[in-house]
């Protein structure tokens, strides 16, 4: 919810850390712009300059005149090439569109090598948002399937994710007024496949959801684009946004009304199921569901009337909330009914318009705040892995997607304690969801738990299926892989931790008062499985990330009085990592799954890892516990696993 009282504000200390990393960050941004600026005029003299076999020279006039329409893109690269005279010079090309990119999308360009090709198509895209989707992993096509079976898929753990959720939104509900607040909206933050789609799904097993999604069209995500809501939403051709905005809502208020009030009586659980059959999305369905077809006649309907005086305007709305009440009076949440969730939210960030400087959500949320505030029982959320829209409110609204564990049994063996298929029960309900949903799709439990774990990976490192060797991790890759290992804790980072949760699988913690993002990364067997094997099996990416641990440490994002204890994380780290590298047994997809273990990601004898770490043998390592006794001293040597 968009507070402006300091009562529902999360209050943090002031930190003088947090204000030296933001000066280093802008003296960061000040030399790329240094840089930029003398390397733009490097490549505008070379273009003056008769050499490299050119026929002709580039006046200055005619450079900016181009320049400025590559930057606005007015015209296409090939023919700016051919305007520069650099047709039969692939280097100059390069040099071209790496300088209009770093213009263009400075994030990108600093964080991942992005070859010539890609960035001339970021560069062409229509505009900011399709072209970051660009650069989104693109899943592999048996991973997209089960993703995809995954969000039919019976829910995991709701009782400790959708119920409390429920009762935050209830409560944000209740406590909607515009004197106090923006609208009555929140936000969902978090990395990609944590559940946040999902939830919005489950959430409508016990409200009535209204789900969009505004995704790139062409996207290859799931759930697919909402064609109908997003047409409108990001319509920017249009010069009434706002009351087509408002339309929209009516619309939406309407056929949700007209729909429980034709619905046959039932139980709250019979009628929800029906409302999700006919609202959400479908695996394997195209184009919208019949929802958006019954709201595009409502909405032409509406836009045909006679505009109408803001008192109008009030009660059409009073009206419409009144019959979505009487519809959905079987609901029984005391405070909401119907909640609009617009997923991948980030999309109505986009300029509203070429001569407009407002985004889409500025004008959506003036039309959000037409909801009265007296028992409105409506609300909104908005989803994304996109930390911007933490300017959407002032309040986070709940933790962290996690705790999807189950009570440990007792007397279980080592073999079933650190169970794949148990591990995969922890933390986002992602993985054991792929899991199950694959295992009936006929992969052998070897193959669930590698692909798993190399899906683990990409998420991690943001790439689709490529190998990042240690000379090309950048230091947002390294800090992710060493988050899921040694868990080192950032220091005011607000920008880095904001990238960390859009590309490399880090939890929103809070977003405080002053809009400053929080990140860790919560315990789970997958990710860390993952980061292990990737880490074990070249020292040099290992080295790769203590360096860039240390310049992290040197920029003041992390904590210098942390310094010793990471160091001896790592240490422990390294050690365990050898001694599960001797003690792994190979698998393939014949392998029992009883015997099956996570990569890099199982116990270890306690004396098998002292001698690794000491460098001892037994017999020495008996002498140093000399104060155990020798009965104890052989159980803990033989039989403890660490």
């Amino acid at each position: 919810m968009s507070a402006k009282s300091p009562d529902n504000r999360s209050q943090e200390p002031s930190n003088k850390k947090g204000e030296n990393y933001e000066e280093s960050r802008q003296n960061a941004a000040r030399q790329v712009i240094e840089t930029y600026v003398e390397d733009l005029e490097k490549f505008k003299r070379t273009l003056s300059t008769a050499i490299d076999g050119r026929l002709g020279t580039i006046p200055g006039p005619l450079f900016n005149k181009r320049w400025a329409q590559l930057l606005k893109g007015s015209m296409k690269f090939n023919i700016i090439v051919a305007n520069y005279d650099i047709l039969e010079h692939p280097k100059l090309q390069e040099e071209l569109s790496r300088l209009a990119f770093l213009v263009q999308h400075p994030a990108l360009s600093l964080r991942s090598r992005i070859n010539h090709d890609r960035r001339v198509a970021a560069l062409e895209a229509p505009s900011t948002h399709e072209a970051e989707a660009l650069f989104a992993p693109i899943p592999h096509p048996l991973q997209e399937k089960i993703v995809v079976e995954g969000f039919d898929h019976r829910y995991l753990k709701a009782e400790r994710i959708v119920y409390p959720t429920l009762e935050t939104l209830d409560k944000f509900a209740s406590k909607w007024t515009s004197k106090t607040y923006l609208a009555p909206y929140s936000s969902f933050i978090g990395p990609s496949m944590t559940g946040k789609s999902r939830l919005l799904k489950e959430l409508s097993r016990h409200i009535c959801v209204v789900y969009i999604c505004i995704r790139p069209e062409n996207s290859p995500e799931c759930p697919p684009q909402s064609q109908y809501a997003a047409s409108v939403l990001l319509d920017s051709n249009c010069a009434t946004l706002k009351t087509q905005y408002e339309h929209l809502l009516l619309a939406i208020l309407h056929t949700v009304a007209d729909y429980f009030s034709a619905q046959e009586s039932g139980t709250r659980e019979e009628r929800l199921d029906q409302w999700i059959d006919y609202s959400f999305p479908k695996a394997n369905q195209t184009g919208d569901p019949p929802f958006w077809a019954d709201v595009r006649t409502k909405m032409n309907k509406i836009s045909k009337s006679a505009p109408l005086t803001a008192t109008e305007k009030a009660a059409q709305l009073s009206e419409a909330l009144t019959r979505m009440h009487d519809s959905t009076s079987f609901i029984e949440q005391s405070n909401l009914r119907l909640l609009l969730g617009i997923d991948e939210a980030s999309g109505l960030l986009q300029s509203a318009g070429s001569s407009s400087y407002s985004s889409f959500f500025s004008i959506f949320r003036s039309a959000l705040r037409m909801i009265p505030s007296q028992s409105s029982k409506f609300f909104a959320v908005l989803a994304d892995t996109n930390s911007r829209v933490s300017n959407f409110h002032h309040h986070p609204l709940h933790d962290p997607i996690q705790e999807n564990g189950e009570e440990m049994p007792k007397d279980l063996h080592w073999h079933e304690l650190q169970s794949p298929f148990r591990l995969l029960s922890y933390g986002a309900p992602l993985w054991r969801t792929y899991a199950d949903v694959a295992k009936k799709r006929g992969l052998s439990d070897n193959d669930i738990v590698q692909g798993l774990t190399q899906h683990a990976l990409e998420k991690l490192l943001c790439v689709n299926g490529k190998s990042v060797p240690a000379a090309s991790l950048t230091d947002l890759q390294a800090f992710a892989l060493l988050g899921t290992t040694i868990q080192p804790r950032l220091n005011g980072a607000s920008e880095v931790s904001a990238d960390l949760v859009a590309s490399h699988a880090a939890q929103c913690i809070s977003i405080d008062s002053k809009l400053v993002l929080r990140s860790e990364y919560l315990s789970q067997f997958t990710l860390s499985s993952a980061a292990n094997q990737y880490l074990a099996s070249d020292e040099a990416r290992l080295i790769r990330c203590v360096q860039a641990l240390t310049s992290l440490m040197r920029k003041g994002m992390i904590d210098k009085g942390d310094a010793g204890e990471l160091v001896g994380r790592i240490i422990l780290l390294r050690a365990m990592q050898e001694t599960m590298r001797r003690t792994q047994l190979a698998a393939d997809a014949d392998t029992d799954s009883a015997e099956l273990a996570m990569p890099f990601g199982h116990s270890v004898r306690l004396a098998d890892f002292l001698q690794t770490l000491t460098g001892w043998g037994e017999k020495q390592l008996k002498s140093e516990l000399r104060s155990i006794a020798t009965k104890d001293k052989k159980k803990l040597l033989s039989e403890v696993q660490t």
